[in-house]
């Protein structure tokens, strides 16, 4: 390693253990404006930490977790406490301890942040408590990490600065204590330190126009905040002018996100803003372990529909006569959701299925659902007629059928049933097996429990929603009869509950986008299950 990159190790190494200790923690104040207020405006990225707190109890909430224990078994540990053991060795100090914390000399209540400079620079900034414990700490960093000989000190503009390094040789690590800050730089300019200890009010972070937006948007309560106010590498892949990421851990879960301007065609944004009504969703049934919903303008998926259906797919309509960008989503309105639920009896006795379609239909394990809007009733019967006849074409054999007076499509091909379709008015609605389509088309609903009001309210607000429910998944999976199992299917079970037990602490995965104020905005929440109280 380089004497470069072992200064930025050293330099962020008070960065790492701050964050980390973070995210761990299960309760922490709002990323407040004083530490942004010391890091310019022109950082290549920054990540800023709001308050130390709950530094201990967080990473042992973490140790406490079955899945982080199966996590850090996989990763050559035995437990989630070794793991943690392992984490605080390499940090150099007890984070679980409150009291090594102080003894570090960092004010846990004022924040850290983390920068790389407009001159790809690192800095590190952290709030101090006691200057003589901050100093001690760093030196022993520089002793341990860069294996500095010497320390020397001077008088700059009023303020202490300190220099480690080599004999004979250029400092590689500054610190500048002013204000109630320190300030750490793995180089050898002692101006770059100097620097942030007098930046102004318009040259800092805070001033930023595009920072202070995203942090609006942001929700509220955000531990931890990455910032990257110009990524010039993304623009060349992404169109984002910026991006923000938030990330925080409770008790209740693990929560991350994002936002970022989007530069990009404006009918993209449009498919993230929601347009639909609520009612849309109100036929997800009540067994779904899996649901995803867009409410947005789905027709601003045309410059994109070669990408996300395939060059393949697309041929095959237009091979039928299909005008695919015009016919379907030209003629889409907001409001189209889709949700998987687990078979009454999987075939899990005929072993683990094959992920190509050709040779395993899906629909022996999982069940289908889904509807979506028409703007146009009649363009919408035509449409199915179409792909009706282009059963070839797409490896199928579609029939029609009558079911009530109206038209119903059923779909079979070589491994058994397709996706069914069939059209009310200006509703679409599609599934498999033929009792899914069945159940939408009269409005009834498997035996279950209802979304919880909290997932509901994500489909009834976001413009694009995606809710995996481990915990539902796992009941239904533990709940499944002997005989889906097979003969002899017992030794499957038993691994099987193994790998249930290893996740059952976790909740639902849920994942949203929304398009506001010209920026793409996403949230990823991991819920926790709360551990049940001994009777």
């Amino acid at each position: 390693m380089t004497k470069r990159w072992g200064a930025l190790t050293a330099a962020l190494t008070l960065m790492v253990w701050a964050v980390a200790c973070d995210k761990c923690a299960p309760t922490s104040k709002v990323t407040g404006k004083g530490i942004a207020q010391r890091l310019p405006k022109t950082v290549r990225a920054a990540v800023m930490v709001s308050d130390l707190t709950a530094l201990g109890e967080g990473v042992k909430v973490l140790e406490g977790l079955k899945a982080a224990g199966f996590v850090a078994q996989l990763r050559g540990f035995n437990d989630g406490k070794a793991w943690g053991d392992a984490l605080v060795a390499e940090l150099g100090v007890d984070i679980r301890d409150p009291k090594a914390v102080e003894e570090a000399g960092i004010d846990a209540q004022r924040g850290v942040a983390a920068a790389v400079l407009a001159d790809q620079s690192p800095v590190a900034v952290l709030a101090v408590k006691d200057e003589q414990k901050l100093y001690a700490f760093v030196r022993k960093v520089a002793i341990t990490r860069l294996r500095t000989e010497k320390h020397e000190e001077k008088k700059l503009e009023g303020n202490t600065l300190h220099t480690f390094g080599f004999h004979g040789g250029p400092a590689q690590l500054q610190l500048l204590f002013h204000d109630g800050y320190a300030y750490v730089a793995a180089d050898a300019e002692s101006t770059r330190v100097l620097a942030l200890s007098k930046l102004t009010k318009e040259e800092a972070l805070d001033g930023d126009a595009s920072y202070t937006a995203s942090m609006k948007r942001l929700p509220q309560g955000q531990q931890v905040v990455v910032y990257v106010p110009q990524p010039a590498l993304w623009r060349q892949m992404t169109p984002f002018s910026h991006a923000a990421v938030g990330l925080s851990l409770t008790g209740k879960g693990l929560a991350l996100a994002s936002d970022a301007t989007w530069l990009g065609d404006a009918s993209l944004l449009g498919v993230l803003t929601r347009k639909a009504s609520p009612k849309a969703t109100a036929s997800i049934p009540r067994d779904a372990f899996f649901v995803a919903s867009l409410a947005g303008d789905v027709n601003g998926l045309s410059s994109v529909s070669e990408v996300l259906f395939g060059p393949r797919f697309m041929a095959a309509l237009a091979q039928g006569g299909l005008d695919f960008k015009k016919e379907i989503l030209g003629n889409a309105a907001p409001g189209f959701w889709l949700a998987f639920s687990l078979a009454p009896k999987p075939k899990l006795a005929d072993g683990m299925p094959s992920l190509d379609v050709r040779q395993t239909n899906p629909f022996n394990y999982v069940h289908l659902s889904g509807a979506a809007q028409a703007n146009d009733a009649a363009a919408l019967q035509a449409t199915l007629e179409k792909v009706a006849s282009m059963g070839p074409q797409l490896g199928a054999q579609i029939v029609k059928r009558e079911r009530a007076g109206k038209p119903f499509y059923f779909t079979t091909y070589g491994q058994g049933e397709g996706v069914h379709f069939a059209a009310r008015e200006q509703q679409f609605y599609f599934g498999s097996p033929v009792a899914r389509l069945e159940a939408l088309l009269d409005g009834s609903k498997p035996a279950g429990e209802s979304l919880d009001a909290a997932t509901q309210k994500l489909f009834e607000e976001r413009g694009v929603a995606m809710v995996l429910d481990i915990k539902k998944l796992t009941t239904r999976i533990r709940e499944l009869p002997d005989d889906a199992w097979g003969i002899g299917g017992f030794r499957i079970r038993q691994a099987t509950e193994r790998w249930l037990n290893a996740i059952s602490d976790l909740g639902a995965l849920q994942l949203t986008f929304d398009g506001k104020d010209g920026a793409v905005q996403s949230q990823m929440r991991l819920t926790f299950v709360p551990a049940e109280t001994p009777k």
